[in-house]
């Protein structure tokens, strides 16, 4: 459903990065706007107390991708993971970090799943026909507003710091 939204979860060790809780309350914004629904997926080994965390968050679902074969991070694995859940979800908008994490996988996802792909962005809004998003150029002196078809399917990259938590 392209009202919806997927946040991918990013955890530094036991703990969930800063940036997925900003990602979650984008996520909420853009989801009620048109009346979707928000997921966050965690995916990785052992992540009961994580699951915990997300399960008391804005998001409308939390969902799990926990095996021992996840449990050390490989691009090829992880994204495989997170582009058959897209594929099986299909949400309008895939959020993510622009972190070293969010900048490996985001292009290739994108690709994998036939969606556009927006990265190091600060902003995201949506109106009747389109998603706006907002990105820093020529070393951040210039903010550039980018209009996009809201009917489409995206992967969005932010900014770790840009949104509120």
């Amino acid at each position: 459903m392209h009202e919806d939204v997927l946040v991918l979860a990013e955890q530094k060790g036991e703990e969930l990065d800063s940036v997925t809780h900003e990602l979650l309350t984008k996520g909420r914004v853009l989801a009620d706007e048109k009346g979707g629904k928000l997921a966050v997926l965690i995916v990785g080994h052992e992540t009961a107390s994580l699951q915990n965390e997300l399960a008391e968050t804005c998001a409308d679902k939390v969902l799990v991708c926990d095996s021992p074969l996840l449990k050390a991070y490989n691009t090829e694995v992880y994204v495989k993971v997170i582009s058959d859940v897209i594929r099986t979800l299909d949400p309008g908008c895939v959020l993510l970090g622009y972190t070293y994490f969010g900048i490996e996988i985001g292009t290739v996802l994108a690709s994998k799943t036939n969606r556009e792909m927006l990265s190091n962005c600060v902003d995201l809004s949506r109106s009747e026909d389109k998603l706006t998003a907002v990105r820093p150029v020529f070393g951040g002196t210039v903010m550039s507003r980018v209009d996009l078809d809201a009917s489409g399917s995206y992967v969005v990259s932010f900014e770790k710091g840009a949104l509120p938590k």
